[in-house]
């Protein structure tokens, strides 16, 4: 499991102890004892940020759009899809996440840990 810190418990955007030890020493804070947080980098999936809510808000604005244009005889069919259709605009969505956008350099922050640095620490990072 890829791991993240931080140094302020917000923002966990250190890749590894040496960047936390740079990070406390810049900031005048590095001493033995100093507290940082390391957690689990759980990668963002298309799946997270496509959902079947999403599918749902984009079949509305496509029925809202199409009653603007048709008028009052339009009989709002986005809505009226059936579960599998609704299942693969999910799948194309995700598709379409997968190929065109770079989200898999995201992640979640997940069990972090507040963890002490040591004098060891120190030694091995800023020799």
């Amino acid at each position: 499991m890829k791991k993240c810190y931080s140094t302020d418990e917000e923002s966990y955007n250190l890749s590894d102890l040496g960047d936390v030890i740079d990070s406390l020493e810049c900031n005048g804070e590095l001493t033995v004892g100093q507290s940082y947080y390391e957690a689990d980098a759980v990668p963002f999936t298309s799946a997270d940020l496509v959902s079947s809510g999403n599918v749902g808000t984009i079949l509305e604005v496509l029925d809202d759009s199409a009653y603007e244009q048709i008028g009052e005889v339009y009989d709002y069919q986005c809505m009226k899809v059936t579960k599998e259709a609704k299942a693969e605009l999910n799948t194309l969505l995700m598709v379409w996440v997968e190929k065109h956008m770079a989200i898999s350099r995201f992640y979640f922050v997940k069990n972090s840990v507040k963890k002490f640095v040591t004098e060891e620490d120190i030694k091995t990072h800023t020799a």
